[in-house]
């Protein structure tokens, strides 16, 4: 059942900011632009089997090791300081055309917003300032601090402990559908809004609500 949330956690890479400018970076690198999509899923594969193990490397180590074994399988060669570049550009994509909107009427209805990422807090804020958003967020939530990957449960657990919440207060929005899942396994409620993802896996729990943009799952938040 949903619940109407009293504040709204926000998965940030690719729910608020498009990767697919990424491509950009990846050709000033000599790579292939279709490579951001399987560098991406390479990377969230490799940050979850860290997590199954029971072991942690932050993000940003992640992804570097992932674009350089992606792209020697492929059989690219790329230098130590453009393979920095290309992940360093993750920290400065553009927000989706919906994102201001969407935090505008959380705002209006005075419902706190918190980012919540895989990625560092550095990157979060260096993406919200760019973007100019930086004024929206009451915090900024990274898995650097608990180092568990979501969508390990004990991430959720200290992103709502940070911000003194109960999961049953608060909602949890992402286009991914794995964030989903992990976030109502410790009791949040679940926002899905369709990206690139538009098949909800049947195998996870299906979310509470679901949208074809930020707005539009926003006010379903609101409405319950």
């Amino acid at each position: 059942m949903t619940r109407h949330p009293k504040i709204v956690f926000f998965d940030v890479m690719g729910t608020l900011f498009d990767l697919a400018p990424i491509e950009d970076h990846l050709v000033a690198a000599g790579l292939p632009p279709a490579l951001w999509n399987p560098w991406f899923t390479r990377t969230l594969r490799d940050g979850f089997a860290l997590a199954a193990a029971g072991t942690f490397a932050p993000f940003k180590e992640v992804a570097s090791a992932a674009l350089a074994g992606l792209a020697t399988d492929m059989g690219h060669k790329i230098d130590p300081q453009k393979l920095a570049t290309v992940v360093g550009g993750l920290a400065e994509m553009p927000a989706h055309p919906d994102v201001r909107a969407s935090f505008d009427l959380l705002r209006g209805a005075a419902i706190p917003i918190v980012l919540f990422s895989n990625s560092s807090v550095e990157s979060m804020r260096k993406l919200i300032t760019g973007a100019g958003l930086a004024d929206y967020p009451q915090a900024l939530v990274s898995i650097d601090e608990p180092r568990a990957w979501k969508p390990r449960p004990e991430s959720y657990r200290f992103a709502l402990e940070r911000v003194e919440t109960d999961a049953a207060d608060a909602a949890m929005v992402a286009s991914h559908t794995w964030d989903c899942h992990g976030a109502k396994q410790v009791g949040m409620t679940a926002a899905w809004v369709r990206r690139r993802e538009s098949y909800p896996n049947p195998v996870m729990a299906a979310p509470d609500v679901s949208g074809d943009n930020l707005i539009a799952v926003v006010r379903q938040l609101l409405e319950a």
